[in-house]
């Protein structure tokens, strides 16, 4: 499903008589209408774990708890075990919405950080969440970095400082054309079977 999954095997022997490429998983856009307000408003969606890297994020909001015209939400829900990774969530000023709906949460939100720690084979989220017009903050792993030279919208965590200073002085982005709409992928399957 990414470049970077297909050398993983190849590098591991995998295939050796075998044509071998990537087809993308297809990604349907997300129609969003944003909440207006002065604040700026940044999320996180997903499992809230530390392999998705959830305690960055909390270090991250608890960095910037006392500076008013940020908020910061959390889409998710925290496995059984996860007690302190809640009440640090909570401790870094995080609004939790639990788990809704992809859309929802992408109308309440102007940037979303997601500072995953293992290597995501293809990275969904990113590619809905980008191709929505929001900033995308993440690291560039596995599969991440093919949707980020597909999607301009797409930054390192590294540059989250930058970042958003420069949103909050009105860094704008438009909903962008989709590199993994269905009719292309189920194209690309066709072109191999054939």
């Amino acid at each position: 499903i990414s470049k970077y999954i297909t050398h993983f095997h190849q590098d591991d022997g995998f295939f050796p008589n075998a044509v071998k490429d990537h087809i993308y998983n297809s990604v349907d856009m997300i129609d969003v209408i944003p909440e207006s307000s002065d604040i700026l408003k940044i999320g996180f969606i997903g499992r809230l774990t530390e392999d998705k890297g959830f305690s960055i994020f909390c270090d991250i909001a608890g960095k910037r708890i006392k500076d008013p015209s940020i908020e910061f939400y959390a889409a998710g829900r925290f496995n059984n075990n996860e007690v302190k990774l809640k009440e640090l969530a909570e401790n870094s000023g995080i609004t939790l919405l639990g788990f809704i709906p992809v859309k929802t949460f992408l109308e309440k939100v102007d940037v979303v950080v997601l500072p995953v720690k293992w290597r995501e084979p293809f990275g969904r989220v990113v590619a809905e969440c980008a191709m929505a017009g929001k900033v995308v903050i993440t690291n560039f792993v596995g599969g991440i970095t093919e949707i980020s030279q597909q999607i301009e919208n797409v930054y390192q965590l590294e540059d989250i400082d930058d970042l958003i200073l420069s949103r909050k002085k009105g860094l704008l982005f438009d909903k962008v054309n989709n590199p993994f709409e269905n009719k292309t992928i189920s194209l690309r399957y066709l072109q191999y079977y054939q």
